[in-house]
C-alpha cells in the first residue's frame, strides 16, 4: 500500500474517532465515560414519548421520571449505551442529571425566620403584603412548626401545599431535615411574630408576609439534590399555578453552569415557567468574591441563574449605612 493511501485511511479513522468522541447530542461530560458505569442523565426528545416509547426506550436504561415539561426523560443508563441511545432520531440531546445545592447556609433546622429588610416604611402595611398571592418555594422543605406562617388573622397556615421530590429512599418527607427551605420561606413570608413585644426594638419580617406559600422540597439533608428534582417540580408548580395563584416561584439553590443556557434542562424548565406566567426569582450563587479562576467574581452566576427568563438576585454589603456609596460585594466565599 502506499504510503499517502495509508495516510489517508489513518487520517480517515482519526476524524471519525473524534467524530464519535465529540458527539453533538452528547453533552461534554459524557463523552469520554469509562465503560459499564452508570449515569443519571435527562433525555431531551424531539417528539414528547408516549407509554410505549418509554417502555421501548427502558432497553437502554431505567426510566426515572416524566419531565414532559421539556419533551424529557429522567433515566439511568451505562455509560457505553448513551452513544448508541443518542442515534435514535427522536433523541435531540441527552444532558448529565447535574447534582444542585442549596446556597451558602450557615444555620440549621431552627434557624428561624429572618429578613434583612422590612419594607412597611416605605411601601405601608397592607398593599404590598402578598395577600392572595401563591409563591412555589423549590428548597429543602419546611419544618413541620410553622408559627410565623399564619394569615392575618392568626387562624390559619398561609401553607397551602408541601410536595416532595427527593427520591432517596430515607429522604421521602416533606419536611425540612436541613433547615434551608424554613430559612428561606421566613426571608419570603414570615409575619414577623416572634420579633413584636417589648423586648424588641424593631421588627423583623418577611417581604411579603401574608403570601401563600407552595413548599416542593427538592434538597435532602444535606442541601443537595439533582436536575431532575427540581425540574419535576417546576412542572408541578405550573400544574398548581391557577388552583394556588402561583404567580412568582425561588429556587435558592444552583450548580456551575456547564454549557449554554439552550441546553441546559434546568434553564430549559424555568424557561416554561415564564411562559407559563410565573415569575422565576433565582440565587446568583454566593461567589462573586470568588477569585480562584482570576476573574474577579465575573462568571460566577450559577444555573439556573443564568437563564434570561429569571430574575436573578445578587446580594450587597451595605457596611450598616443607608448610603448605596459604600456598599461593596458580600463575600461568602472563604477568603
Amino acid at each position: 500500500m502506499k504510503r499517502n493511501s495509508l495516510t489517508a485511511i489513518m487520517l480517515s479513522i482519526s476524524i471519525l474517532g473524534s467524530a464519535l468522541a465529540e458527539n453533538p447530542k452528547l453533552h461534554d461530560s459524557l463523552s469520554r465515560l469509562e465503560p459499564g458505569k452508570d449515569v443519571d442523565v435527562i433525555v431531551r426528545f424531539r417528539v414528547t414519548p408516549t407509554d410505549a416509547d418509554l417502555s421501548y426506550y427502558s432497553k437502554y436504561g431505567r426510566h426515572n421520571a416524566e419531565l414532559s415539561t421539556i419533551r424529557s426523560s429522567a433515566m439511568t443508563v451505562k455509560s457505553d449505551r448513551l452513544a448508541v441511545l443518542a442515534e435514535d432520531p427522536n433523541v435531540e440531546y441527552i444532558a448529565p442529571d447535574s447534582p444542585v445545592h442549596a446556597t451558602t447556609f450557615t444555620g440549621g433546622p431552627d434557624y428561624g425566620w429572618m429578613t434583612a429588610l422590612d419594607i412597611t416604611n416605605n411601601f405601608g402595611t397592607a398593599a404590598y403584603d402578598g395577600t392572595g398571592v401563591g409563591v412555589a418555594i423549590l428548597d429543602s422543605g419546611l419544618r413541620a412548626a410553622q408559627d410565623q406562617l399564619q394569615n392575618s388573622a392568626g387562624t390559619a397556615s398561609r401553607i397551602l401545599y408541601l410536595g416532595n421530590f427527593v427520591t432517596t429512599q430515607n429522604q421521602k418527607t416533606t419536611n425540612d431535615l436541613y433547615g434551608h427551605g424554613t430559612h428561606v420561606a421566613g426571608i419570603i413570608g414570615s409575619d414577623g411574630s416572634r420579633s413584636i413585644g417589648a423586648n424588641f426594638t424593631y421588627w423583623i419580617r418577611g417581604i411579603a408576609p401574608n403570601a401563600n406559600l407552595i413548599s416542593l422540597r427538592v434538597l435532602d439533608s444535606t442541601g443537595s439534590g439533582q436536575d431532575s428534582w427540581v425540574i419535576s417540580a417546576i412542572q408541578t408548580a405550573i400544574q398548581l399555578k391557577s388552583q394556588y395563584n402561583i404567580r412568582v416561584m425561588n429556587l435558592s439553590l444552583g450548580r456551575p453552569v456547564t454549557g449554554p443556557c439552550a441546553q441546559d434542562p434546568l434553564c430549559q424548565a424555568i424557561q416554561q415557567a415564564w411562559n407559563a406566567g410565573i415569575v422565576v426569582v433565582v440565587a446568583a450563587g454566593n461567589d462573586g468574591r470568588n477569585n480562584s479562576a482570576g476573574t474577579k467574581g465575573y462568571g460566577t452566576i450559577s444555573a439556573p441563574g443564568n437563564s434570561p427568563y429569571a430574575i436573578t438576585v445578587g446580594a450587597v454589603n451595605g457596611v450598616g449605612t443607608l448610603s448605596r456609596a459604600d456598599d461593596k460585594i458580600t463575600s461568602y466565599f472563604p477568603t
